[in-house]
């Protein structure tokens, strides 16, 4: 069975749940300080590509939320 999560941010999550959000935050420069090698990118061809993560490396992308 899937682990509940727990929102401490409950009038956040109010808002999710009413309408659309548009949530910014410094993802490129967290991913930054995480020194990834190419392998992590999928390879020298999407090397640096920090969208590409989100295939390639999701582990990154949820570490930061």
């Amino acid at each position: 069975m899937a682990k509940e999560r727990r929102f401490t941010r409950s009038g956040f999550m109010d808002a999710v749940n009413d309408r659309v959000l548009i949530y910014d935050g410094a993802n490129g420069t967290t991913l930054q300080d995480m020194n990834l090698t190419p392998e992590h990118f999928g390879g020298e061809k999407y090397n640096g590509c920090f969208d590409y993560l989100a295939i390639s490396y999701p582990k990154a992308v949820d570490t930061i939320h």
